[in-house]
C-alpha cells in the first residue's frame, strides 16, 4: 500500500510514490500475482526478433488509450529516459531524411543546369562573372555546408524547467545546467529553451534555425538563384506538467497555442507523459485534460507508473503516418519488449480501468482533498509558503526564500536546503516520507536561487487520515521555522533527542542578523570573504537556539563538517567605511567551512570543491555591484587565502584579489617609511 518499513520494522507513510511510479502502491497484490503467474508460466523472455504476445497486446492497448484515429506504433524500452532517446532519435532520422532528399533534389537541379547550360548557352553570363564550373562548385559547396550544419547541429525546442532524463540526448533537452554541463559535448543537439508562456516565439526559432539551400534558374537568358528553406528544428518536447521542474502545469494559453498551431507550425510534438501519465493526474494522459486532446501528437511517451512499481518499462508511441519502418532495427534493445514487463503493465492498466475507472476517480478525489488541505497551510503561513500547485496526485509546496527569517533559515530557503530539512524532520518525527525534486539538490549557478520545493506524489490508495497526518506534521515544522528555532528543526540530525513538547511549542527567537536596508550614498564597493573561524562564530550566526537547549556542540561540529560541502556561499552583511567624505561599501560573503575543514587531510576532490566554493564566493561578491558602482576588489579573509595558495588558484575574472598577507605586508612597508621619515 502506502507504507514502507525500516529494517527494524518501523512503518513509514510514503508520500513520494517512487517519484510517480508507485501509483497503485508498493507491491500491489494483483500485480504481484500477475508477476508470479507469469514466472510460473515460463513465458519465453529472451527470444528477440519474435512476435511476443504480451508486448503486442500492450501496444494494442496503448493505442486504444491514446486519443486520435491515426494510431501509433509502440517502441518499448526499460525507462523514461530511453523513451525520450527513442523519440529524439526517430525525430532526427525522419527530419534528416527529409533534409537529405531535398538536398539531393537540389543537387540534381544544379547538375542538370550545369550540363544543359554548357551545351546550349556556352557564353552564359553568370553572377560574379564566374566560369560555369566554378559557379556550380561554389553553390554545391555552400549547399553541402548547409546540409552538414543540420546533420551536425539539429535543434530542439524545450521549456525552461524541463526534465527529460539523464542519458546523452535527453540531458540536452533537460534545463538544469548542473545536469548538462559536464556532458554537453556528448550529443550534437542544440536546444533552445523558452519560458513556459513564451510559446509565440516558436515560429521565430524555426526561422532562426534553418538551412537555406540555393539552386539556379534561367529567366530570359539571365541566371537567378532561388532559395529553398527548411528548418533545423526536429521537434518540440514538453511535459504537460513539469515534474522535476516543480510540479508546474503548462499554462492554459500555451497549451491552447500549441493545439491551435500544430498543423501550421509543421513541428513534431514530443509529449512527455512519463511522470504525469498513466493515471497520476486522474486520466491516463494528462494532455487529455487540455486543448491538446483535439490533436494527435507525433510522439507520446510513458514509463514510471506503467510498470506498476514492480517492473521497468517505458514506451515511445510514434504516430503511424510518420513512422520510419526500419526504426525497430536501427533502435533496438535486448530487454525492450519482454513479455514479463508487458503483462504486468497490462494488468496495471486493467486496475486503472476496473469498476468504470474507479481508481482514476479516486486519484482526482484524493488530489482535490490533499490540495485543499495544503491551501489551508498556505493561508495560515503566507510568509513561509509561496505556492501550492500541481494536478491530481502530482502536487508540491514551494516555500518562500525566508528573507525575513534568521540567517540559517535564509540560507536554507534560498539554496533549496529547506525542503530537504523539512523532509528529514517529517521522516524522523512523524514517519512520513517526502522529498524535494532532485534538481533542487544540485548546486545552481553561483549567487542564483534554488527553489525550496516539496514534491507530494502519494499512491492513489492514500487515505484521508494519512493526508491529515501529513498536514499535522507540516503544520508543526512550519511553526518551528516561523519561530526561527534551528534546534527543533535540525536537532535530530546532530543526534539530539528533541522532545515532542519542545517541537509542539517551539520557543521563538528574534532575528539578530536582518538583511541590510539601503544606507544611502556610496562611492565604491569592495567584497571580503569570510568563514566561521570558530564553532562559536558558527553558533552565534546560524544556530543561536542551540545554546539555550544545551545541544552538544561537538555533534554540531561533526554534522556541519559533513553537510557544508553542499552549501553555497552566502551574503552576510554590508558595512560602510568613510574617510575624507569618501564612502566605501564593504560586503561580507561567507563560505561555509570551519578552519579544520579547510586545512585538514582530505581527498583531492574535496580540496577542489573548497577552491570552487571560494571561486563562487568571489562571483557572489562581484554580483553585489551594479553598472553604476561595480565591485572593484575582493579580499580573501582568514583561511580562504590559505586554501587558494594565497589567491594563486583564483580565476580573478577581471577582479582585483587581495589577501590578508598582502594587506599585512603593505601596512608594514608603509610603517617602515613613516618610521624612517620620523627619524
Amino acid at each position: 500500500g502506502c507504507s514502507v518499513y525500516t529494517a527494524d520494522g518501523k512503518e513509514i507513510t510514503d508520500f513520494i510514490g517512487g517519484f510517480g511510479a508507485a501509483l497503485v502502491g508498493h507491491n500491489n497484490p494483483a500485480l504481484k500475482e500477475t508477476l508470479v503467474s507469469a514466472l510460473n508460466a515460463d513465458l519465453p523472455d529472451q527470444v528477440q526478433v519474435s512476435l511476443l504476445g504480451g508486448a503486442a497486446r500492450l501496444a494494442q492497448k496503448l493505442n486504444e488509450l491514446t486519443p486520435g484515429k491515426t494510431g501509433y506504433f509502440a517502441c518499448f524500452s526499460n525507462s523514461g529516459t530511453e523513451s525520450v532517446e527513442a523519440a529524439l532519435k526517430h525525430a532526427y532520422k525522419a527530419h534528416f531524411d527529409k533534409v537529405r532528399r531535398e538536398y539531393e533534389r537540389l543537387c540534381r537541379i544544379l547538375n542538370d543546369f550545369y550540363y544543359q547550360a554548357d551545351k546550349s548557352q556556352p557564353g552564359l553570363e553568370l553572377p560574379g562573372k564566374k566560369k560555369l564550373i566554378d559557379f556550380r562548385d561554389d553553390i554545391d559547396e555552400y549547399n553541402l555546408g548547409q546540409f552538414e550544419a543540420f546533420q551536425n547541429h539539429p535543434a530542439v525546442i524545450a521549456f525552461k524547467g524541463a526534465y527529460h532524463g539523464q542519458s546523452t540526448s535527453s540531458l540536452k533537452v533537460t534545463f538544469n545546467k548542473s545536469y548538462r554541463e559536464g556532458f554537453q559535448g556528448l550529443s550534437a543537439i542544440n536546444t533552445v529553451f523558452i519560458d513556459l508562456d513564451d510559446q509565440e516565439r516558436i515560429p521565430a526559432i524555426l526561422d532562426e534555425h534553418k538551412c537555406v539551400f540555393y539552386y539556379p534558374v534561367l529567366i530570359d537568358g539571365k541566371v537567378e538563384l532561388r532559395p529553398c528553406q527548411i528548418t533545423r528544428v526536429i521537434a518540440l518536447i514538453f511535459e504537460p506538467v513539469l515534474g522535476e521542474g516543480g510540479m508546474i502545469p503548462l499554462p492554459e494559453q500555451t497549451l491552447r497555442y500549441l493545439a491551435e498551431n500544430h498543423s501550421t507550425l509543421g513541428l513534431p510534438y514530443i509529449v512527455d507523459e512519463i511522470q504525469s501519465g498513466c493515471g497520476r493526474t486522474g486520466t491516463f494522459y494528462n494532455y487529455e485534460q487540455t486543448p491538446l486532446k483535439n490533436i494527435e501528437p507525433e510522439y507520446v511517451l510513458v514509463s514510471k507508473a506503467l510498470g506498476g512499481g514492480l517492473v521497468k518499462i517505458g514506451a515511445t508511441l510514434i504516430r503511424k503516418d510518420i513512422y520510419e519502418h526500419d526504426f525497430g532495427i536501427l533502435h533496438a534493445s535486448t530487454f525492450g519488449e519482454d513479455d514479463l514487463s508487458s503483462v504486468v503493465a497490462l494488468r496495471f492498466i486493467e486496475l486503472l480501468e476496473a469498476d468504470d475507472k474507479a481508481l482514476l476517480r479516486q486519484v482526482t478525489r484524493r488530489g482535490d482533498y490533499l490540495k485543499a488541505r495544503l491551501e489551508e497551510l498556505k493561508r495560515d503561513f503566507p510568509a513561509l509558503i509561496k505556492d501550492v500547485r500541481g494536478k491530481g496526485l502530482m502536487l508540491c509546496l514551494e516555500f518562500t526564500d525566508l528573507r525575513e527569517r534568521s540567517p540559517f533559515f535564509r540560507l536554507s530557503g534560498k539554496q533549496g536546503i529547506l525542503s530537504l530539512l523539512i523532509a528529514s524532520y517529517l521522516l524522523e518525527h512523524h514517519s512520513i516520507r517526502l522529498l524535494p525534486p532532485l534538481t533542487t539538490m544540485l548546486k545552481g549557478n553561483p549567487g542564483k536561487n534554488r527553489k525550496s520545493v516539496l514534491r507530494i506524489q502519494p499512491p492513489a490508495l492514500i487515505a484521508e487520515a494519512q493526508i491529515d497526518k501529513l498536514i499535522a506534521g507540516l503544520r508543526e515544522v512550519l511553526k518551528i521555522v516561523d519561530s526561527n528555532n534551528e534546534y527543533c528543526l535540525i536537532g535530530h540530525l546532530m543526534g539530539e533527542q528533541v522532545s515532542a513538547e519542545l517541537r509542539a511549542a517551539p520557543r521563538r527567537y528574534a532575528n539578530d542578523w536582518p538583511i541590510d536596508g539601503d544606507a544611502g550614498h556610496i562611492d565604491s564597493r569592495i567584497g571580503f570573504l569570510i568563514h566561521p573561524t570558530t564553532l562559536d562564530n558558527l553558533v552565534s550566526y546560524f544556530f543561536p537556539s542551540l545554546r539555550d537547549h544545551g545541544a552538544d556542540m561537538g555533534r554540531l561540529r561533526g554534522w556541519w563538517n559533513r553537510m557544508c560541502r553542499f552549501l553555497e556561499p552566502v551574503y552576510v552583511k554590508s558595512d560602510r567605511i568613510t574617510s575624507n567624505d569618501y564612502v566605501i561599501e564593504s560586503n561580507l560573503v561567507m563560505v561555509p567551512f570551519l578552519p579544520e575543514y579547510i586545512t585538514g587531510e582530505k581527498p583531492a576532490y574535496l580540496m577542489r570543491e573548497i577552491r570552487d566554493t571560494i571561486q563562487d564566493a568571489i562571483i557572489v561578491a562581484k554580483e553585489l555591484g551594479d553598472e553604476n558602482i561595480p565591485l572593484t576588489m575582493v579580499g580573501l579573509g582568514a583561511f580562504t587565502s590559505i586554501a587558494t595558495n594565497n589567491g594563486l588558484t583564483v580565476n580573478d575574472y577581471e577582479m582585483c584579489i587581495t589577501t590578508g598577507n598582502a594587506y599585512t605586508v603593505g601596512l608594514t612597508i608603509q610603517g617602515i617609511y613613516k618610521a624612517a621619515a620620523a627619524r
